[in-house]
């Protein structure tokens, strides 16, 4: 009977051009043998045999006509630990997170995570608590010197002034990472079947993931994860990576079956291409006059919003030097242009579309000057305060969500924009020059004002 059905599943998978040579099943039930070697156990990782078994498609990129892109769902998908902390911990029903799951629960998307990448980002998560922890109660000390405690009892401040404590942030955080484990069903990769004889060879030949560099000793996780990864999927197989780690991502460059991408709405965008509507959605963002209208959508909004301006410059090392802006206000927004990056979602209601964006920026910057103010020791208050102001450039390149409405009659579709979304922050990243303004002469200012006196008077 075991032979019959190796035989009859042979002849299924070769249809397909999937071929498990050596195929057995094993006394013990629970297990599957696959090419005599590799041992997976059916709790966790059944699911990658049953795909080849049932005659699972050869999962590659398949062009047909009008370059449209077919996959062979539902792909596995792999997240690398950088991904979880560029999303910020965010798990929200509106997050980039949120969207992948989606597809997983429409069987279009199965999430593999290795126990590394559970664990560091546990690690991170308790990290990042105890810093957040340390900010709040900063803050927190800062404000209580200019706020008496009956003020800061009273509502609305007593939610400023709550206790987040780091046993408070650490367990919300782990609780929503465990949460979207269980709910998307991640299969969790063990360590089993690593090759330990090919890791130590990369580490003294220095190939990704170490490098040459002298901490070289820190990448052990990542190359536990490569040779996993490695031992488990293929050509025949493959795996969808998404990280930002260009050491890991390197170790993939030469490997059949791998796709590797640096966000999650890089996939998303590759599996959103199976809709009709992306190709209607793309071709009108394209156009010339959509193009201007969102431009101008975008310039209404950065002016409309209260951007943030940081005057500091950081090293490395932390040591920062600079301006620390007390007001700041939008001088000029000019030069506004983006292009399409990625459609992350589509149904009958609505598109979520990405663009990259890019603008000139001038802001006024104020700043309280130490240097010039009187300091009275004995009234212990500044008898003489000096502001200094500062104009900035920048040119910024930042990514903005926009949300289309969907309106659809007999066999047209309209697209109308429902929401527009950005984080934008201007720093020393985005700075591209920086310089004092100086002081208006006083008599100058006091003639003016008695000019505009006088002609209201003689209006009058």
């Amino acid at each position: 009977m075991e032979d019959l059905l190796a035989y009859v599943l042979y002849g299924i998978t070769s249809y397909y051009d999937i071929i498990y040579m050596n195929f057995t099943l094993s006394s013990d039930s629970r297990t599957y043998i696959v090419d005599n070697n590799k041992f997976i156990n059916a709790k966790t990782n059944i699911l990658i045999v049953v795909r080849g078994l049932i005659g699972y498609q050869k999962k590659e990129f398949i062009k047909i006509d009008g370059g449209k892109v077919m996959l062979n769902f539902p792909l596995s998908v792999f997240l690398d630990t950088n991904i979880f902390k560029s999303s910020k911990y965010d798990f929200s029903d509106h997050s980039i997170l949120a969207l992948l799951k989606k597809h997983i629960e429409s069987n279009e998307a199965v999430l593999f995570l290795s126990n590394i990448v559970i664990h560091e980002v546990e690690k991170h998560i308790r990290l990042d608590a105890s810093a957040l922890a340390t900010f709040f109660r900063s803050a927190q000390k800062e404000a209580k010197n200019i706020l008496s405690s009956n003020v800061t009892s009273e509502v609305p401040f007593t939610t400023l002034f709550a206790s987040a404590t780091e046993e408070i942030i650490r367990g919300a955080l782990l609780n929503e990472f465990h949460k979207f484990i269980a709910e998307s069903k991640a299969i969790c990769l063990d360590n089993t079947g690593i090759n330990i004889e090919e890791i130590l060879n990369n580490y003294f030949a220095g190939n990704p993931p170490f490098g040459t560099k002298e901490d070289k000793k820190h990448e052990f996780p990542d190359a536990l994860i490569i040779s996993k990864l490695k031992s488990q999927f293929h050509k025949e197989n493959p795996l969808y990576i998404i990280s930002k780690d260009k050491g890991f991502i390197s170790a993939f460059d030469k490997a059949d079956g791998f796709y590797v991408y640096s966000s999650i709405k890089e996939l998303l965008n590759i599996i959103n291409k199976q809709s009709e509507l992306y190709n209607m959605i793309t071709a009108y963002i394209q156009r010339d006059d959509v193009h201007l209208d969102l431009c101008q959508r975008l310039k209404d909004k950065i002016e409309s919003e209260e951007i943030s301006v940081d005057g500091m410059d950081c090293d490395r090392k932390g040591y920062c030097e600079g301006y620390e802006y007390y007001e700041t206000y939008l001088k000029d927004v000019t030069d506004v242009d983006f292009q399409l990056s990625s459609v992350d979602d589509i149904n009958e209601q609505m598109v979520s579309a990405t663009i990259n964006c890019k603008a000139n920026i001038s802001a006024i910057c104020t700043y309280f000057d130490v240097d010039n103010s009187i300091w009275d020791p004995e009234e212990k208050e500044y008898w003489h305060s000096h502001h200094g102001t500062i104009e900035e450039q920048h040119r910024p390149e930042f990514d903005c969500t926009i949300v289309f409405s969907i309106a659809r009659n007999e066999e047209n579709v309209n697209f109308t924009v429902s929401d527009l979304s950005f984080e934008l922050v201007l720093d020393q990243d985005t700075r591209i020059s920086q310089k004092e303004v100086e002081p208006e002469d006083p008599r100058a200012i006091a003639e003016a004002e008695a000019m505009d006196a006088l002609e209201e008077y003689y209006r009058h």
